[in-house]
């Protein structure tokens, strides 16, 4: 059996069970298909049919009775005749229900109590007629009477037909005991024989898988100890074709290359120690310099702080100044208006003076001819003498009063002149200050554009110094990590020195067969050696 392959062992002893199991589930299944349906008629006839069959004819039975007892109160015209009337409908009612029950179950031909069955549908059938039930419903004495009479040779062959039902179905389930036993009997034997050629096939696959699969694993679990304990000199036999052979010759193989590979790890580990302390070597000086980086990054960090804080401070000033500026602006705007308001108002001013002017002219065109007109009533009152004096008196307060408003008139308009001129000057002053204020306004607009611009130019710049100070905050972070990982990696490194040197000492626990490293090292392969 050695070189049958374990997977055909095993699935050949497999199949014998599988097949046993068969053999036994099938005898189990036709004993089980021949007494499933005897079963089932037994229990049909036992727990249902017999059952509505014997209370079929105890609702007759009671029926007979009531009859009776109503004719005979009928007869003697009691008033309990209603009363045995209504009983006797409702047992006849409940005899046929129970008819209705027993009839629901079909019975075919081929069954054996199917004769037992259809005497007793006929036994009833002759008792319960159409005229029984006439006259059960219409309550006539005389043909309940003449059906009672009928009903007492019907009545016992109605009972004789029930009771050979129930004595078949006794029989029936005494045969089907029987061959149940039987059956039973037969599967005890069967089962029994499969349990015993079962153990027979299980003590034969023990002492084969004992012989052929467990002694040889055990060795092979041997072996795999002592390799794992650094030994690789263990001898391994051909074990055969099977899988058990190519397990070993596996094993084989892998203690081979685990030689040369102990080999190759020995030579690898020492240089890996060498890089691993240069590598911290290096970590060392990387570790210093970063150091020195981060902290001059921090230094340019804290210069940038201070920029961003003097360029905030500068853009806080021109957005004030630029503020000032546009209400200088307003406030400009509002003078020059009033400027021209007074401007405006001074030639209104110099227009009524001129009107004042000639209305003047007009007084002393008046009075210089009331002068006249005084003179000439004067010179007409000298004439009229004596008669004209009182005239000549009033012609000379006239005249005074022409003379005075003459010089009154002259006296105003000198002031008007002067007045006038003196609004002409105002308002030629006004039209020039009115264009001093139109250039400090368009000044004031200049700036104003200006401080925006330097508002805004100081904006980009704070800008500029904050998205500097961020990469420099990054920088700086980065820095930071750098001189983490740094660190990390001289620890790293002398963890790996650490290794590498444990490395080196777990090797050196390992034994080695000279033949098979130096077969190993010149790349040659071991044959496996036969038993």
């Amino acid at each position: 059996m050695r070189n049958i392959r374990i997977q055909h062992s095993l699935t050949a002893a497999m199949l014998s069970l599988i097949i046993m199991v068969m053999v036994v589930g099938a005898i189990a299944i036709s004993s089980a298909r021949d007494s499933l349906s005897d079963i089932n008629e037994i229990a049909e006839l036992s727990a249902d049919q017999v059952n509505s069959a014997n209370r079929m004819e105890v609702n007759l039975m009671e029926m007979r009775l009531r009859m009776a007892r109503y004719i005979t109160y009928s007869n003697a015209g009691l008033p309990e005749a209603a009363t045995a009337l209504e009983q006797m409908r409702s047992s006849l009612d409940l005899a046929v229900q129970r008819f209705d029950e027993l009839d629901a179950y079909t019975v075919t031909e081929q069954q054996r109590r199917y004769p037992y069955y259809q005497e007793v549908v006929t036994r009833f059938q002759e008792m319960v007629t159409p005229t029984l039930l006439t006259a059960v419903e219409s309550g006539d004495v005389a043909q309940v009477a003449a059906e009672e009479q009928r009903l007492e040779n019907a009545a016992s062959n109605m009972t004789s037909a029930t009771r050979d039902f129930a004595r078949f179905a006794e029989q029936l389930a005494g045969e089907m005991q029987e061959e149940a036993a039987a059956i039973s009997q037969r599967i005890i034997w069967t089962v029994a024989l499969v349990l015993i050629l079962s153990v027979l096939l299980f003590i034969g696959l023990q002492v084969g898988l004992r012989r052929f699969v467990v002694s040889p694993l055990s060795r092979a679990v041997a072996i795999c100890e002592n390799i794992s304990q650094g030994d690789l000199t263990s001898h391994i036999d051909d074990e055969g074709r099977n899988e058990i052979g190519k397990l070993y010759k596996a094993m084989h193989a892998m203690q081979v290359k685990l030689a040369d590979m102990m080999a190759t790890l020995t030579q690898t580990s020492q240089m890996v120690a060498n890089s691993a302390r240069e590598i911290a070597s290096g970590s060392e000086d990387l570790a210093s310099r970063t150091e020195e980086q981060a902290s001059a990054l921090q230094e340019t960090a804290t210069s940038m702080e201070q920029m961003s804080s003097t360029v905030s401070q500068n853009n806080k000033t021109a957005d004030s100044a630029s503020e000032l500026t546009v209400t200088a602006s307003a406030k400009a705007g509002d003078a020059k208006e009033e400027v021209l308001q007074t401007t405006a108002l001074m030639k209104d001013m110099e227009e009524h003076s001129k009107r004042v002017q000639d209305i003047i002219q007009v007084i002393e065109s008046i009075a210089f001819q009331t002068n006249i007109l005084a003179l000439n009533a004067s010179v007409e009152a000298a004439r009229a003498g004596e008669h004209g004096r009182g005239f000549a008196v009033v012609a000379g307060e006239v005249r005074k009063l022409a003379t005075k408003t003459s010089e009154s008139s002259s006296q105003i308009r000198s002031i008007i002149d002067d007045v006038a001129t003196r609004i002409k000057e105002g308002s030629q002053q006004s039209e020039l200050s009115g264009e001093g204020i139109e250039t400090t306004v368009d000044a004031v607009k200049q700036v104003n554009e200006l401080m925006s611009e330097i508002a805004l130019a100081v904006n980009e710049q704070e800008s500029g110094i904050s998205q500097v100070s961020t990469a420099i905050s990054q920088m700086d972070s980065a820095t930071q990590q750098n001189v983490s990982l740094v660190e990390e990696t001289s620890t790293s490194a002398a963890s790996l020195q650490e290794e590498a040197d444990r490395l080196a000492g777990i090797i050196a626990t390992f034994k080695l067969n000279s033949s098979a490293t130096s077969a190993s090292a010149s790349g040659g392969t071991l044959a496996i050696a036969s038993s």
